[in-house]
């Protein structure tokens, strides 16, 4: 049973008690103590890794409802790596690769702008929340084309004309070829086909944030907020109970 696991059980024993209120601040004083200055460890970081295509809707879906949210809590924790391929067949032609994606050839552009991106911010947080931008729903067309990059480069102060060229030109075409070769060698068969610490995340599950908790030997602080969240809303009714099935 993970940590996270065992806070969330010793927290509903508590809620379930019929106890006076400072017997009560009592014991969560003791779990805090216990969770701040035993379980904490600073250094740990939970592996995330995305295989997606950016014009798939599910990917979008899960970019925006679920990766970009969990980055906002725990990205300090978590250790990203993107690969923007999905579905694409890769073939050569004259001696150059030449790239068949599931959503058309805008598709293949768009997993080159997604893969420049990558490649040239410096910040990887903040090339991850470009791309995610670029995906978001509220994107005009599909999304992840130039109009979306310009969007995206305006919000976050950043010059798109050298992610543009990069798409275009032969490092674009380096870059996609890369990412469909690290693809290969997953041999998923769907997308968004998403691993925590190596293991396949339930494509059914609609939390990442709680299975990535889950992941830690010693959840953070953010982890054991968010337990508390969903001790809090879990049993009302509310939004966080769709996420009690979700497998870790």
């Amino acid at each position: 049973m993970s940590n996270l696991a065992i806070y969330l059980f010793v927290i509903q024993l508590i809620l379930s008690l019929d106890a006076a209120p400072q017997v009560l601040d009592q014991l969560q004083n003791g779990l805090d103590y216990f969770s701040y200055e035993v379980l904490e460890n600073e250094t740990e970081k939970v592996s995330i890794k995305i295989y997606y295509e950016c014009l798939c809707p599910d990917c979008r879906r899960f970019d925006s409802e679920q990766l970009v949210p969990a980055m906002r809590r725990l990205t300090d924790h978590l250790d990203i790596q993107t690969f923007p391929y999905g579905n694409a067949k890769t073939e050569e032609h004259d001696g150059k690769p030449t790239f068949t994606c599931q959503h058309g050839p805008a598709e293949c552009y768009g997993n080159k702008l997604h893969a420049c991106v990558l490649d040239m911010l410096r910040n990887h947080s903040q090339a991850l929340l470009v791309n995610a931008c670029m995906m978001d729903p509220s994107q005009a067309g599909r999304g992840s084309d130039d109009q979306a990059l310009d969007v995206c480069g305006k919000a976050m102060g950043f010059d798109t004309a050298p992610i543009k060229h990069c798409a275009t030109s032969d490092r674009g075409t380096q870059l996609l070829e890369h990412y469909g070769e690290e693809s290969g060698k997953v041999g998923y068969d769907y997308v968004p086909y998403v691993l925590i610490n190596n293991k396949v995340l339930d494509p059914d599950c609609s939390d990442l944030l709680k299975v990535v908790c889950e992941a830690f030997v010693a959840p953070p602080r953010e982890c054991r907020a968010y337990a508390r969240e969903l001790l809090e809303h879990g049993g009302s009714g509310g939004g966080y109970a769709r996420y009690a099935g979700c497998a870790s």
